[in-house]
């Protein structure tokens, strides 16, 4: 296995930046990076040029003279080392790109090359993971019969992958409206649905998501005004009287206000399992449901 490797004097220690994150180690003279020893060579290079680049943007002078590959048996003379993980770039909101070799089990496709940006992470207790928004620049990669047929059994926007299967992105800067191409999928996902409520799907909204669940919103705040309170199941088979909306996000959709003897509850709309006695109202739940399941990451 290989290392990318930094070797600090106190000369050029003091060429770094005020935010850098090297001056959280004042006394460490040797950081570095282990270069995963599975990967093909497009993927090496890139690690070697990510963290490259890391080194390079923590001074304020040219530091290339002082990275350096190496063995990682490569004696280090007594020096005080550090390594870095890579899961430093692994943040919210942080972009990444998917290493050679993945298969999405869940999208069925192979997604190898694939860039997105981090959107929430979590420990499984094994290792972290990461859930992942695709970046305009990879859906627009993928044709848009791929994407519909992908659609009826998964979001084609989202993934949940291992940190050993994705590698950091410092240099994405993604300006692709992929607004269109997904709503030209739920087009073609919904347009025959009977239960398609006064065109709010398509008319009268710009191709933006949010947008998109604002209408949603309205449109129920609407019925809950016309039916006043309704009985509701969720998907852990509570019922619950409910009582209103709460304003809406673009991770969870719509809020909805519940109560339950007496207690005041906020969940998603998403998780309404059955509406009692207000078969229009439950319809259009279902489509908003379908929508979500495909616009949203939960």
């Amino acid at each position: 296995m290989k290392i990318l490797s930094l070797s600090i004097s106190r000369n050029l220690r003091e060429t770094l930046k005020k935010k850098s994150m090297i001056n959280n180690f004042p006394l460490i003279d040797f950081f570095y990076f282990l270069i995963p020893s599975d990967l093909n060579n497009p993927d090496r290079n890139h690690f070697f040029h990510q963290g490259s680049s890391f080194f390079s943007g923590q001074f304020n002078i040219p530091v290339d003279k002082y990275i350096s590959i190496q063995e990682e048996n490569f004696d280090f003379k007594n020096q005080n080392i550090k390594e870095l993980s890579w899961e430093i770039f692994y943040r919210y909101n942080y972009w990444i790109k998917v290493r050679s070799g993945v298969f999405d089990d869940d999208l069925k496709m192979d997604i190898s090359g694939f860039t997105g940006k981090i959107i929430d992470f979590y420990s499984d207790g094994k290792q972290n993971l990461f859930q992942i928004a695709f970046s305009g620049e990879t859906i627009e990669s993928v044709s848009i019969n791929q994407l519909i047929s992908i659609s009826k059994f998964a979001s084609p926007f989202f993934t949940i992958l291992e940190s050993d299967l994705i590698m950091p992105f410092t240099s994405l800067h993604d300006n692709n409206d992929v607004g269109k191409i997904k709503f030209s999928i739920l087009k073609e996902l919904f347009t025959d649905k009977k239960y398609h409520p006064n065109d709010i799907l398509f008319n009268n909204y710009s191709c933006e998501i949010i947008n998109l669940i604002t209408a949603w919103e309205n449109e129920m705040a609407s019925k809950l005004k016309k039916e006043g309170n309704i009985i509701v199941q969720t998907k852990s088979n509570k019922k619950l009287l409910w009582t209103g909306l709460n304003n809406s996000d673009d991770f969870y959709g719509i809020w909805g206000l519940f109560e339950k003897d007496g207690e005041k509850l906020l969940l998603p709309l998403t998780e309404i399992m059955k509406v009692f006695g207000e078969e229009d109202l439950f319809l259009s739940i279902k489509m908003y449901q379908e929508i979500a399941r495909l616009l949203l990451p939960n």
